[in-house]
């Protein structure tokens, strides 16, 4: 069986981390549905993760 040939996923997490991908990274995005998928859900989550440091706690609504 041939070694994947997919960005790993920690390097994946690096890159959505504002790492450069290398050249090579950048043609498989551009070619991978797959790992293009999987890197837009990833930059989409440490957006949301991003956002939700960024809100003002006193303008929370509580339900008790």
């Amino acid at each position: 069986m041939r070694p994947s040939t997919h960005v790993t996923d920690d390097r994946l997490v690096e890159v959505c981390l504002e790492q450069t991908p290398t050249e090579h990274e950048s043609a498989h995005f551009a070619a991978c549905d797959r790992c293009r998928t999987r890197r837009s859900r990833l930059e989409t989550m440490f957006r949301a993760i991003d956002g939700a440091g960024n809100t003002d706690p006193s303008a929370a609504s509580y339900s008790w």
